[in-house]
């Protein structure tokens, strides 16, 4: 089903009443209020379908039906990073089935019963725990940020990809595009930026969901020391400093594994970076930290403690190059955009392996091909800024464009372990190509143990060794055993895997020493 790219489709939409949306938004002590809130998807797509073009009252002449659920669940303004149960307790409507969110309207139940893939509901973060457990919801199109540990559904071609909101004036792109005569200038400007690479934000949890929640905290410690990066983390004393082993933080950690019950699982390289370098408080001035992000030629987009991030938003609205290393199944509005004519992306897993490898490769682009992605970007950033106004171009009137794409007449499976494997395929088929689209490969043979490491993390989480297939390390038979390996995975590390790990991060400062 479905119709056009062009909001060629009549879009219907349903409100289901105040306690499912507007009604959280008015609590003070909530979060909500602030309609620049990150999650605040839902919102806004109301917002510019109450102007879109094409809009209909008839629910039975309609193509697609919107449901204006807000999806809104406890996030307080004292801990902006917690969120718990459903405001208004209104996952209890859907626990009755359709007629719990359609009630008074038997034509959205017969609609629902007959075709639910024209419905849209868009769910965020922990919301989405709570639509799960409705399994008729799942027949339905979600529109999600990220996959929040696999609860939010993503079917590849089916369910939408949203960015993160932001709205603020701060972050507002020019009304035009970058010209011909201006593109002609970016390579001089490039040159003029004050960081070349530039991360600025949380490390996050590192235990939370490991090993991908690693990832940040190896960027951090490998190049917040680099000549080439501005890394900057915000909140060292909370991620940091807490889970290094007490008095030498270079030593190897007492967990071999991250996780919630062992959180002492990172280690600093033993080097004479000291402890307090790429440290800092958070920016409460956002427009400080827009020209921040202004002043640099490419901005680390990496995954946190979820798979995106609201600094996805913010780089592109900046005209920063986005250099994407995070395991998302699928971006914002790819299905029109050409990501690797604006972004730069490496595989996550290789880029936490060997840090600097990424500042050489985005050293190597030659200066047509940088001038090249930041005309791109001035050309695109328009398309993520979050308005009201669909006929303007911005977020919502791409929302709206995926809304009317077509799609499969009934929902892929929604399984948990079925959605992780479909997700694993994407993201290998989207970075396992060459080095020539942005994907990191290793240039030197890798330690055992990191090889290893490869090959564990392919057998574990894909069913398969190919990950590590595509390292220059190869790998005998049992060369990977607790014994050959030097202890790294009998639950302690070994003195050889460490001696080796060693051997590896000196190579890397060495590489990152010469520029």
């Amino acid at each position: 089903r479905g119709w056009s790219t062009e909001m060629a489709c009549r879009i219907h939409v349903h409100d289901p009443g105040a306690r499912f949306n507007v009604d959280a938004m008015k609590d003070p002590e909530q979060r909500w209020s602030n309609l620049d809130h990150n999650w605040h998807v839902a919102y806004w797509l109301h917002e510019g379908l109450r102007r879109f073009a094409n809009i209909t009252e008839d629910p039975g002449s309609a193509d697609v039906i919107f449901t204006a659920h807000y999806f809104l669940t406890y996030n307080p303004r004292s801990a902006p990073l917690f969120f718990g149960a459903p405001l208004k307790a209104w996952h209890t409507a859907l626990q009755k089935g359709p007629k719990g969110l359609f009630r008074g309207s038997p034509v959205l139940q017969r609609r629902f019963a007959a075709r639910p893939s024209d419905f849209v509901f868009a769910p965020i973060l922990l919301a989405c725990q709570h639509a799960r457990k409705a399994p008729w919801l799942r027949d339905a199109r979600w529109i999600m940020t990220e996959l929040h540990f696999g609860q939010c559904l993503y079917r590849d071609g089916f369910d939408i990809v949203a960015p993160q909101v932001v709205s603020s004036a701060t972050w507002a792109p020019p009304p035009a595009p970058l010209q011909d005569d201006e593109a002609t200038a970016l390579p001089s400007e490039a040159q003029r930026r004050k960081h070349f690479l530039m991360y600025f934000g949380r490390i996050g949890k590192v235990y939370i969901e490991p090993p991908m929640t690693r990832l940040r905290f190896d960027m951090w410690a490998a190049l917040r020391g680099h000549p080439n990066a501005t890394f900057v983390a915000t909140d060292v004393a909370d991620s940091v400093i807490p889970y290094l082993s007490p008095g030498d933080p270079s030593t190897p950690p007492p967990c071999a594994q991250c996780s919630y019950a062992c959180k002492q699982c990172i280690q600093l390289p033993p080097d004479d970076v000291s402890l307090s370098a790429g440290h800092a408080i958070r920016m409460t001035d956002a427009s400080q930290y827009a020209r921040l992000m202004r002043d640099s030629t490419f901005c680390l987009v990496l995954r946190g403690d979820n798979e995106n991030t609201r600094k996805f938003t913010e780089v592109i609205l900046a005209g920063c190059i986005p250099v994407l290393i995070a395991d998302m199944p699928a971006w914002p509005f790819a299905r029109r955009l050409t990501y690797a004519d604006f972004s730069v992306e490496f595989d996550w897993r290789l880029a936490s392996a060997d840090p600097a490898a990424v500042v050489r490769h985005l050293l190597s682009l030659p200066a047509s091909r940088v001038a090249a992605l930041r005309a791109a970007v001035g050309r695109v950033r328009r398309k993520f800024f979050y308005h009201g106004e669909p006929a303007r171009e911005g977020a919502v009137a791409e929302l709206i464009k995926d809304l009317c794409a077509r799609h499969p007449a009934s929902s892929p499976p929604s399984d948990r372990h079925v959605q992780r494997a479909h997700h694993q395929k994407l993201y290998d088929a989207r970075t396992g190509a060459t080095p020539t689209n942005g994907t990191l490969e290793s240039s030197a043979k890798l330690p055992r143990w990191l090889a290893c490491t490869a090959r564990r993390y392919g057998r574990e989480h894909m069913g398969t060794s190919s990950f590590s297939s595509r390292l220059k390390t190869k790998l005998p038979a049992g060369a990977c055993s607790a014994r050959s390996a030097g202890g790294a995975f009998s639950g302690h590390r070994g003195a050889r895997a460490s001696k080796e790990r060693r051997a590896l991060q000196a190579a890397n400062r060495r590489v990152a020493a010469a520029g």
